[in-house]
């Protein structure tokens, strides 16, 4: 088994909404891959008719190579890896830096709780796919986050291992008052379900309705 090699840089690839202007703001999706992965595999999956027509989206792997494709983010230094990475694309796209989603799956789902209850990068929401645990358990977090009117979409497949980690998640979002969507998948397990993109779309509505409502 080929161990790790660094090459001391997060790398990200920008896409922008078709036909896209200069004159107009649109939402960002920033996305992080699980424990191991690569932008090809979160272009994959990541890819819907709401996301290629009115948003911004960031794919980012890490900078520590597992075999020839497969990547991981640094442990000491991803959050400002990451951080480095939304403020270089809010300086050089036009973002809505008040519609910005923090999202990935399982690892990538942590990572996306870890910089949004700090408020390293100020979200609107996190959209969370079988997130693993984020070992943030600081109840000030929530309530601030809360208060900043943060919202999350979280899925995952009732067969997941990491199912009750998830409901513990719903729980705290619940307690301190984060508004959230609990979606479970009958009879999946710890990965995307096959219509992910219908999902995905919803999960965006769901996170900016109440925008859209004022």
């Amino acid at each position: 088994k080929e161990g790790a090699k660094e090459n001391n840089k997060t790398e990200f690839m920008v896409q922008v909404p078709q036909n896209y202007d200069q004159n107009i703001r649109y939402p960002l999706m920033l996305i992080m891959h699980g424990g191991i992965g690569n932008i090809p595999d979160l272009q994959y999956y990541y890819q819907s008719e709401k996301l290629s027509a009115e948003f911004i989206v960031v794919y980012t792997h890490g900078s520590r190579f597992f075999g020839s494709y497969s990547r991981a983010y640094n442990r000491e230094n991803w959050e400002n890896d990451i951080k480095s990475i939304y403020q270089q694309v809010i300086s050089n796209y036009n973002v809505d830096t008040t519609k910005v989603i923090l999202a990935g799956p399982s690892a990538g789902g942590y990572r996306s709780i870890a910089l949004g209850l700090n408020n390293t990068i100020p979200a609107k929401g996190l959209l969370l796919s079988f997130a693993v645990n984020p070992n943030v358990w600081d109840s000030t977090l929530y309530i601030n986050s809360a208060e900043r009117g943060l919202k999350v979409a979280l899925m995952c497949g009732e067969n997941d291992w990491a199912i009750q980690m998830q409901k513990k998640l719903a729980y705290w979002f619940d307690k301190y008052g984060i508004k959230n969507r609990f979606v479970v998948f009958p009879e999946e397990g710890h990965g995307f379900p096959d219509n992910w993109a219908y999902y995905l779309d919803t999960s965006i509505d769901y996170i900016f309705k109440d925008d859209e409502t004022k």
